[in-house]
Parts: structure tokens; sequence; C-alpha cells
């Protein structure tokens, strides 16, 4: 983007919108740390009810550390964006089961 007069600086922030050919849609996209492996299935935490659920995704193109999704989520989910991997394993080990 040109900066001729030197407005934009370094780490600034602003809303933007991006006209491209074609249809447009609706994305729901996650930071890549959001989605961990379980079972080799790429899941997320959704937090629903007052408890963490494991869900199933579908991701798709991954750009710049987000990763836009195929199928699994809703508009107005509420995901685990960090410490996902910590939930991954507390469940993990709680599948262990007692005594182990």
């Amino acid at each position: 983007m040109a900066n001729a007069d030197g407005r934009l600086k370094p780490e600034m922030f602003a809303t933007a919108s991006i006209e491209v050919a074609g249809d447009k849609r609706d994305a729901i996209s996650l930071p890549d740390a959001a989605i961990v492996l379980l079972e080799g299935k790429p899941t997320v935490f959704v937090y629903a009810q007052g408890a963490y659920e494991a869900r199933e995704v579908e991701p798709g193109e991954r750009i710049g550390g987000r990763t836009v999704l195929k199928s699994g989520l809703m508009a107005g989910d509420q995901v685990v964006t960090s410490g996902a991997y910590a939930l991954k394993a507390r469940k993990l080990k709680s599948q262990l089961g007692h005594g182990h």
C-alpha cells in the first residue's frame, strides 16, 4: 500500500475492505495454534454450557498464521485460541482413567 505522506506507521491498526472478483462468501478463520490433532483429527476446543468440548473441524487454506475452516464451527462459537494444547493434554490424561 502506498504511504507517500508517511501517515501509516508500523503496528498501527486499520479496518480494510478487499474487493476480489468472484463470489462473496463468509468464512471462519482461527489462529493456527487453536487447531490441534486429537486422535489424528484436526480439532478445536469450544466453550459451551460451562465446559470445553472437543470439536472436529475441517481446515482449509492457511494464510498468515491463520487457518480458514471449511466446516465444524458456526459463527458465534467461542473457541479456545490460546491454550488448546494444555486442554488436549488434560483431555488425554483424563482418558487414561484413574489409577494409571
